[in-house]
């Protein structure tokens, strides 16, 4: 198993740089409206473009509009897009048209794992979230002895 290193929530250029400094694997930008973290109309797209190629560049959406989805790959140079809502695995499939697909789940004792199986061929990774009321990025963590029940072959994000 390798160990890769994501950093998210970031908005402006100057926590850009000082995190792009310590060369994580990923940096994602939130763009989803209901978030304190909403880097939509903060997030300069030029900025992102001197960004080191090396990083990845993720864009996380909640249940957001698909044509909306589609321009900020481009406008912001999105290297993956990260589904955080009821996304369908049909709507991942035409997403992933136009960039790779982490589809993220919130995880408590209750989860059942098998509702991945539908998503196996529609997304290029799962992300094993923390379920709250409110959509990711509680800085709680769910028990990881359940993960055992993961039964899958795609390679996730925590």
């Amino acid at each position: 198993m390798s160990i890769k290193l994501k950093i998210c929530g970031l908005k402006n250029s100057e926590n850009i740089s000082g995190v792009t400094n310590l060369h994580p694997d990923y940096i994602g930008f939130i763009f989803y409206k209901g978030s304190l973290r909403n880097a939509s109309g903060i997030l300069n797209p030029e900025f992102c473009e001197t960004i080191d190629r090396s990083i990845k560049k993720v864009g996380v959406f909640v249940d957001d509009l698909e044509d909306r989805i589609i321009n900020y790959i481009a406008l912001y140079h999105l290297d993956l897009v990260q589904l955080h809502g009821n996304e369908s695995p049909e709507v991942c499939e035409r997403i992933r048209k136009y960039a790779p697909v982490i589809k993220a789940f919130g995880v408590d004792e209750k989860f059942d794992f098998e509702k991945t199986t539908a998503y196996k061929n529609s997304c290029d990774y799962f992300l094993f979230d923390t379920k709250t009321e409110k959509h990711g990025g509680s800085g709680n963590t769910f028990d990881h002895e359940l993960l055992k029940n993961y039964k899958g072959e795609k390679k996730f994000f925590l």
